[in-house]
């Protein structure tokens, strides 16, 4: 024996068309998971039409095709249980023509819905018919559960990336004395060397260092120079000797050096943390003897390199190329004046260039233009603020960066920006050069991005509702074959249709 629902036109109508669309949504699931995590494709069809689609059109076209057949399919079903309880209702009761009409066109005209005497005379009916409304929702939410956005992708890997070869020989200009047994002696530093202290002191920042990918990230641990500054004991010479003077000591040494370097669109952040000093450097004396190299080595005895001698030379050449930014003088000109008043006052060094200016010690030496008993520009607009209606910027208060710690991190910044000089990085053919760093990268890029429980919800809810459509007959409490067929023994009497005698089906 054939189920209900396949021997009656309307019964089965509903359940074939909520069959096809949940057959309609489950394909729409599996075509958006197809997309989700690919980039949209760059292709274009039909190129020679107005411009053609490209592939993002043709992805959002095909969604919504999927959603209209799914909405179509549910609308058919819950369309078909709301006519049957139409004529449930005219069967059953005494209506009039316009009530009928108003009852039939429920479906097609939405302001039907708030006719509260409709509610009355067919709730079922209305009940459908607004969940037919309601339905529509799912094609404007469903199609917008695919999107494209911004994805990040990680992944580690290890690289080559900038660092300092302090073995190399392009730090310290060491010469020789050609004899028996050779002579070096550290001469003083080699260009590329003054040129890169001289950029990041002047600057007071670490220089741009080229990143392997332009979002990256990876730390390094290495040995390098440092700076350690502190105040001159009261019980040192030089504190009895020198007086009037900024009382403080720097001790050149070697620092484990900790630097986190982070790129985002090629934006460097470096980060410099130091961890405990090995020794403290100072300035070698003159090798002798075979080493750093051995120009004729013995057949039984392997070459002998003073490694350790070349470091030492490096970290000179980087000390003495800090040391000279800050060498020279700040004269008082007197200018021959009987009174002893200052006409001006001159800085015969590099130190005015760099932002050991702005510390609590020295910044009293701004603004330098300041010229004793010489009017300027700038002090008769102070006085007197007719002459110029412009306004300058002011100069800020007094610093309260006290020089020692700014020193210390001036020559770490220096020192890390060595990396930055293609001639102070390793050379990966030598036995020193150093291992490759694990480098984390991040690639972002375009991607689909799907919704899978938003679009399961709105078409899970519409499912659920039209599954009920074909059970709502039953409350009408009358045989499927009757309701399925059309009255038609009615009489029309006074603007009413009555039913006049008992149908047959």
């Amino acid at each position: 024996m054939l189920p209900e629902w396949a021997t009656h036109r309307a019964m089965g109508t509903m359940v074939v068309m909520l069959l096809f669309g949940a057959a309609f949504s489950i394909g729409h699931h599996f075509f958006y998971q197809s997309l989700s995590g690919k980039p949209p494709p760059s292709s274009v069809y039909f190129s020679r039409f107005g411009g053609g689609l490209t592939g993002q059109q043709v992805n959002l076209a095909v969604g919504s095709v999927f959603a209209f057949l799914v909405s179509s399919a549910l609308g058919a079903v819950i369309t078909t249980a709301a006519d049957q309880a139409l004529w449930a209702t005219v069967r059953t009761k005494t209506l009039k023509l316009g009530a009928i009409d108003n009852l039939a066109t429920v479906t097609t005209g939405i302001w039907n819905i708030f006719d509260f005497r409709l509610w009355k005379k067919s709730p079922i009916r209305m009940i459908l018919a607004t969940i037919l409304w309601l339905k529509s929702i799912t094609s404007f939410i469903t199609p917008a559960t695919l999107n494209v956005g911004w994805s990040a992708t990680t992944f580690t890997s290890l690289m080559r990336v900038p660092q300092i070869d302090f073995t190399s020989l392009n730090f310290a200009n060491v010469q020789s004395q050609p004899s028996l047994s050779p002579l070096y002696y550290y001469s003083n530093p080699q260009y590329a060397v003054l040129q890169t202290v001289a950029g990041s002191t002047t600057g007071g920042y670490v220089l741009p260092i080229h990143s392997p990918h332009e979002n990256a990230t990876w730390q390094l641990k290495f040995p390098g120079p440092a700076l350690s500054c502190e105040n001159i004991d009261e019980a040192s010479a030089l504190y009895h000797n020198i007086s009037d003077n900024i009382l403080t000591a720097t001790i050149a040494g070697s620092e484990a050096m900790h630097s986190n370097f982070t790129y985002v669109n090629n934006i460097q952040s470096v980060k410099i943390t130091t961890q405990g000093s090995f020794n403290n450097v100072s300035a070698m004396g003159p090798i002798a003897g075979a080493a750093p190299l051995e120009i004729e080595p013995a057949s039984h005895n392997p070459p002998m390199y003073n490694v350790q001698g070349v470091e030492n030379y490096a970290y000179e050449a980087v000390m003495d190329a800090f040391g000279r930014m800050f060498v020279g003088a700040i004269v008082r000109n007197l200018g021959g004046a009987q009174d002893g008043s200052m006409l001006g006052v001159t800085i015969a060094a590099h130190m005015a260039s760099t932002p050991l200016l702005q510390t609590k010690e020295f910044n009293f030496l701004q603004p330098l233009t300041v010229k004793g008993n010489i009017s300027s520009l700038q002090g008769d607009v102070t006085d007197v603020t007719s002459l110029w209606n412009g306004h300058s910027v002011e100069e800020a208060a007094n610093s309260t960066t006290p020089m020692a710690r700014l020193m210390e991190e001036l020559f770490r910044n220096a020192t890390v920006s060595l990396m930055s000089n293609s001639l102070l990085r390793p050379n990966y053919s030598s036995p020193y050069a150093p291992p490759d760093v694990p480098v984390t990268q991040t690639h972002y890029a375009l991607i689909y991005s799907y919704a899978a429980n938003t679009l399961w919800l709105a078409y899970g809810i519409a499912l659920v509702v039209s599954r009920t459509c074909p059970n709502s007959l039953r409350y009408f409490e009358l045989p499927t074959a009757s309701i399925c067929q059309m009255p038609y023994n009615l009489k029309i009497k006074m603007g009413k249709i009555r039913r006049h005698d008992t149908l047959k089906t």
